[in-house]
């Protein structure tokens, strides 16, 4: 393999493997507050929660409160997180008060809503 196609696939491989479609970014001091697993998990429920307001699926309970699907299986799936990780780390989220969840349908479904003030004043507090 030439120098110059190495390097060209060395780029490719950074590109691909780092590109904003298959990262997740967390924020340090959200990670000293909560842990690294719990602010992992908030960082794929934003992108989720990103993902479904796009395609018109989130759920408004009333004026300001969108919440958006999370089932277990979808969460596995998206985000290699076990659903016994998951009920762990949903509730280090819902103790700071990060998210809320709600059970919505028959079957029941789960649906959870990020509170973006509780995140702000979790982040800007000194």
């Amino acid at each position: 393999m030439s120098e110059q196609t190495r390097e060209e696939s060395a780029r490719f491989l950074r590109n691909v493997l780092l590109s904003e479609y298959t990262t997740i970014m967390v924020n340090k001091k959200l990670i000293r507050e909560v842990g690294l697993l719990p602010a992992a998990l908030l960082a794929c429920l934003m992108d989720a929660e990103e993902a479904f307001e796009r395609k018109q699926k989130s759920i408004s309970l009333d004026e300001e409160i969108k919440f958006f699907p999370a089932s277990t299986s979808y969460i596995s799936n998206r985000y290699l997180i076990s659903p016994e990780d998951q009920k762990a780390i949903i509730k280090v989220l819902v103790k700071f008060g990060l998210i809320k969840t709600t059970l919505i349908g028959t079957p029941l479904k789960r649906f959870i809503c990020i509170d973006w003030s509780n995140l702000e004043k979790l982040l800007i507090a000194p």
